[in-house]
């Protein structure tokens, strides 16, 4: 903005109007000259708000913009004092800016610093700002550097809408940064209780959130299971533990999301039909906000967060959408794995543990049994004729011998044993001892379980098993390598015996 230009304005329209007055000095002090002969230049100047004052920082003139933004007209405001019609100036200490700009000096301010200069209503509706952001430039206005100071120019720039757009650009930059490092933590190999716990985290934290949970539905029985809560949540509601809470029923606002399979605002809960009130010893609720993690059309949970400070909005309902998505890859993607973990240990035709599995479990409780010194048994169990099945009654018939010897030991073994089938017809027996049987008893249960299967004569032959026991000594173990060896030279042992007396 050239003031020499528009000072020069203000000189050659006084000497137009007023042929007299030859003394430029005159011409300068006359402010209403001065008012005139700008008003046409300041009212069509409209892409910033411009305010003219006198010497005596009286308002001389204010443009379109600033009648636009304040709601004031011109004349209603004209010959008043600046700081009459802003207090907040001289409220704020900026009042020293247009002393000084009366003084020859020129000043510019800028939203970093102050925010806003004059306080106008902000343009964006709903606003996250009191007042309109603004950048300006306060300076003296004058003929010529060599002329007196005769008044002050403002010109304020809207910044508002800029600095909405960079802190918008920079928060979507920052969620962005959480969400793909929540993403990359989400895939890796950590179990479902701690993914739970790393969603509420940054759940909270996006949408301010004192408190909500994560609760994922258990497959099995449909039940909702929530691993991650607050730790507070748990002293105030009187939980007891930092154990998983389990509900059978879906009710009230969490319930909501979960049987409509829609996302839930809430900010007046205490008037929201859907809320159905509160457990005895909840904390009190009064903002709720839920989303449902889906994986196609199954609901896996929901993430809920409660008691934002401000009212939730459709912005938070994103940033909680985009957390279920991610949510919802990660447990699907867990489910993934643990299925090819399962089926990596489970032999696929007897549904038993295979060998690999069979080792990995079994040593880790020879170990606790060496601890603990508690005995166990190894048994190396062999089903006989098991060529002659196949090669006379084919191999479907081989099959359902297997899978009849594996139910056979599922049925005779408790549930804390660990059975297994370890090649084509070897199965072995991981076994706890107990003051109720030793390895003659446990290997007697087995036959008589046996004998009665075969009296039941459904099946095209009978099964015949070869056993042999390796008993594992806490006070000197041995590794399990050498307890399936002894116990394998046992097993042939017998079913050479049994062969010479023709028994097979």
């Amino acid at each position: 903005m050239n003031l020499q230009s528009i000072g020069a304005a203000f000189t050659n329209h006084d000497h137009d109007e007023n042929s007299g007055m030859n003394d430029i000095s005159n011409a300068i002090l006359d402010i209403h000259s001065l008012n005139r002969a700008t008003l046409r230049w300041l009212q069509e100047f409209g892409h910033c708000g411009l305010i003219v004052t006198d010497r005596r920082l009286r308002i001389r003139g204010w443009n379109r913009w600033m009648e636009r933004h304040s709601g004031m007209q011109r004349e209603s405001i004209d010959g008043q004092l600046l700081f009459d019609v802003f207090p907040e100036l001289a409220e704020r200490k900026l009042d020293r800016y247009y002393r000084g700009a009366l003084e020859g000096k020129p000043f510019f301010l800028t939203h970093v610093f102050h925010q806003y200069v004059i306080p106008l209503r902000s343009p964006i509706v709903p606003s996250p700002f009191r007042y309109m952001l603004q950048s300006a430039h306060i300076t003296p206005l004058a003929v010529d550097d060599q002329s007196p100071v005769i008044g002050t120019l403002t010109a304020i720039d809207d910044v508002t809408d800029r600095v909405h757009r960079e802190n918008a650009l920079i928060q979507e930059l920052e969620h962005n940064r959480i969400f793909a490092s929540l993403a990359e933590k989400l895939v890796s190999r950590i179990d479902l209780p701690e993914m739970a716990v790393l969603v509420l985290e940054h759940a909270q934290k996006l949408t301010q959130s004192p408190t909500g949970f994560v609760a994922t539905i258990d497959r099995q029985t449909g039940h909702l299971v929530i691993p991650a809560l607050p730790p507070n949540i748990h002293h105030q509601c009187h939980l007891g533990g930092m154990e998983p809470v389990r509900f059978t029923e879906f009710r009230g606002l969490w319930g909501w999301v979960l049987l409509q399979k829609t996302p839930v605002i809430a900010n007046d809960p205490n008037t929201d039909p859907r809320a159905g009130g509160l457990p005895q010893g909840h904390i009190p609720i009064h903002r709720f906000m839920g989303v449902p993690v889906f994986s196609g059309e199954e609901v896996l949970g929901e993430i809920a967060v409660a008691n934002s400070e401000e009212p939730y909005t459709s912005r938070e309902l994103l940033l909680l959408k985009r957390m279920a998505d991610l949510l919802a890859i990660a447990i699907d993607r867990k489910r993934l794995d643990d299925e090819i973990q399962r089926l990596a240990l489970i032999d696929p035709l007897t549904q038993l543990a295979n060998r690999r599995q069979f080792n990995i479990v079994a040593e880790k409780e020879l170990k606790m049994a060496e601890r603990l010194r508690t005995p166990l048994y190894v048994l190396f169990i062999d089903l006989d004729g098991m060529k002659w099945i196949n090669d006379h009654l084919g191999h479907s018939a081989g099959d359902a011998a297997l899978i009849e010897t594996a139910n056979l030991l599922k049925n005779c073994f408790r549930a804390s044993d660990v059975i297994a089938r370890i090649g084509g017809d070897e199965f072995a027996v991981l076994a706890m001892e107990s003051g109720a049987k030793d390895a003659n008893r446990m290997v007697e249960r087995l036959k008589m379980a046996l004998q009665a299967r075969n009296e039941q004569g459904d099946l095209d032959f009978p099964l015949s098993l070869s056993i042999g026991v390796a008993r594992f000594d806490p006070l000197n173990p041995l590794p399990l390598e050498t307890l399936m060896e002894e116990a394998d030279r046992r097993m042939y042992a017998e079913k050479s015996g049994r062969k010479a007396r023709g028994n097979i």
